[in-house]
């Protein structure tokens, strides 16, 4: 019997542990390394229902192989016309994606009471500062700032300096440590300094209720082994811990899935763009005011790099040859490439637990794209009006689920319901049960929620 078992090994687990006593505690962390499992008939995972994945995946890349086995293993089907996105090798997308991480202003955090709040806020803080995060901490905090020298050079002071009444420019904040030039993710932070705890690999395909204890269905190598915890601390990501507690619970209505829907683009400056080879969090973003649609938008801006110049190759066989090749060379460092994210009020998407399987599905909202181009443009005009960019713009919208910002399917409210927290993240009615992933964050209208999840992660590993 153990006391706490945490399951998941991504950004909130480290976030929880690094404010968690294990100490005189008997503690595990269960951590699965997705690596293609083979069946007993020598099949992997993914290769079986390979149907039942998003037709984006790539064949050829072994990263996008462990997302495939992510959602193999976890039993989760896709609606056909989404589109998933993301790297998940022990860290969540966070992990390779970026780490951006709003932090919304203290009045506008209104599922919690205005202690628990504080408590919040001051955990973000706390992380802010102990982890060098670097850039904006909100846009309304402007006490809070940490400018990052290192990297300034990335982008033009011309830009920051823009100001209208659509587009304000800032400096991003992302979970990123100056000073040892690393990514908040698990990989470079490691358990290792919990000396007390327990890691366990294997795979948690169920979790019930037991008297005043859990049980917990561990499956190694096609073995399955139960082990029991006086309390649990979910965090294995949005979708798997929905449907361990929809699996828990058997529930089986649609879930309204909160994320941002998004859109590709890219624009051409006339003077040059600091260059990265090596992929690297986006330090200059910018929010995009529509009194038409009474909505906010978020960009993030980055030059180029190799990911996304073997992306285009890739993916684009009419430009896959050398002359394209070096003429993308020539210019490369005059592109400006931007990730586009819509707030959250326009999710549509959907989660369903039937049948032992779950299925993504989407609504039949469809008007976020009028208004993700009506940003774009915004952004465009802006740049012309300063004479940055030649009259030169491109922009691709992905199909729903790109952008992988999945929250608030089990959010922290208070209300007496079955997918719901408790202010200390707790699931009502389940004592000693905490969801510490982005499936506890309620709706609200950041486009980048790592922030939110790792302090409430934070809090309450202090709590417990």
């Amino acid at each position: 019997m153990y006391d706490i078992v945490i399951i998941g090994s991504g950004i909130s687990s480290l976030s929880f542990l690094e404010s968690f006593q294990v100490k005189d505690r008997k503690v595990a962390l269960i951590s699965y390394n997705y690596k293609n499992d083979k069946n007993k008939n020598g099949q992997s995972n993914f290769e079986i229902n390979i149907k039942n994945l998003p037709p984006r995946f790539s064949h050829d890349h072994n990263e996008l192989n462990i997302v495939k086995d992510y959602f193999e293993k976890n039993r989760i089907e896709f609606d056909k016309s989404l589109s998933i996105f993301g790297y998940l090798d022990r860290g969540g997308v966070s992990n390779f994606w970026g780490c951006s991480c709003q932090f919304p202003a203290k009045e506008n955090i209104l599922f919690l009471s205005n202690d628990k709040k504080e408590k919040l806020v001051n955990s973000f803080k706390e992380l802010y500062r102990k982890f060098n995060f670097t850039g904006l901490f909100n846009l309304q905090d402007k006490d809070f700032i940490k400018i990052s020298k290192k990297y300034e050079s990335i982008f033009s002071d011309i830009i920051l300096k823009i100001k209208n009444e659509n587009v304000t420019f800032y400096e991003n904040s992302i979970a990123f440590d100056e000073k040892k030039n690393l990514k908040y993710t698990p990989q470079n932070y490691h358990f290792e300094k919990k000396q007390d705890l327990i890691k366990l690999d294997c795979f948690v395909s169920k979790i019930r209720s037991k008297n005043n204890s859990y049980a917990i269905t561990c499956l190694k190598d096609n073995e399955e082994k139960i082990i029991e915890s006086k309390k649990v601390v979910l965090a294995t990501g949005t979708l798997a811990t929905t449907k361990l507690i929809c699996e828990m619970l058997n529930y089986k209505d649609d879930i309204r899935v909160i994320h941002n829907p998004m859109l590709f683009g890219v624009f051409l400056l006339k003077d040059k763009f600091s260059q990265n080879d090596d992929f690297f969090p986006s330090m200059l973003a910018a929010e995009i005011k529509d009194i038409n649609y009474s909505t906010f938008s978020t960009a993030n801006f980055r030059g180029s790099n190799n990911l996304i110049k073997d992306k285009i190759f890739r993916d684009n066989y009419f430009f896959n040859n050398s002359i394209f090749k070096k003429l993308y060379d020539l210019i490369c460092n005059k592109f400006l490439f931007v990730n586009l994210y819509l707030d959250n009020m326009h999710s549509s998407l959907y989660f369903n637990y039937k049948n032992n399987k779950s299925l993504i599905f989407s609504g039949k909202n469809q008007n976020f794209k009028k208004i993700l181009s009506n940003s774009f443009n915004k952004i465009y005009e802006s740049l012309r009006s300063e004479n940055i960019i030649y009259p030169i713009k491109h922009k691709l919208i992905p199909p729903l689920g790109h952008d992988n910002h999945y929250i608030g399917t089990i959010p922290i409210n208070s209300e007496n319901k079955l997918l719901s927290l408790n202010e200390d993240s707790e699931l009502i009615n389940h004592e000693g049960l905490y969801i510490i992933d982005g499936s506890a964050i309620p709706h609200n209208n950041l486009k980048f929620p790592t922030g939110l999840i790792i302090a409430n992660a934070y809090r309450v590993g202090e709590l417990i």
